[in-house]
């Protein structure tokens, strides 16, 4: 099955694992693009930021991949629970080492564009399936 294919049967809302699979290859495709577009229009600063918060975002995205086949497959709230509050406490430990010692290295605002690569790869597919609902697929949720 092509790429292309399996985008389609997306679109259309048959969502399985592949969907999971697709969605981490399009985070680090636009962590890719943010980081090149922050070197071209922006200082380096910038470019760290959103280097350093794309890739937060990222491993975070796939940490709660991780934790949730773990919850399906373990039938446990706490293990859960217990990958988020592990996975949260050194998300916190990164952005404090980061703003306490690197801050004159580091953007603020490169920063904050950086954790936003998750919400704005789900705001892209959920657009592409309501465009493709609205082109006349109505099977697409």
């Amino acid at each position: 099955m092509t790429i292309m294919t399996r985008v389609v049967q997306i679109l259309r809302g048959d969502f399985d694992t592949d969907f999971i699979t697709m969605f981490h290859w399009v985070n680090w495709a636009l962590f890719v693009l943010l980081v090149l577009g922050a070197l071209m229009f922006f200082d380096i600063r910038t470019a760290y930021g959103v280097f350093l918060g794309s890739f937060i975002a990222t491993i975070n995205c796939m940490g709660l991949h991780r934790d949730c086949s773990r919850l399906l497959r373990m039938r446990s709230m706490a293990a859960y629970f217990g990958g988020l509050a592990v996975r949260l406490g050194l998300i916190v430990l990164a952005v404090t080492v980061i703003f306490l010692f690197f801050k004159q290295f580091v953007s603020a605002i490169g920063f904050l564009i950086g954790l936003s690569v998750v919400i704005v790869n789900f705001y892209i597919w959920v657009l592409g399936i309501v465009i493709f609902k609205a082109l006349g697929n109505k099977e697409a949720v």
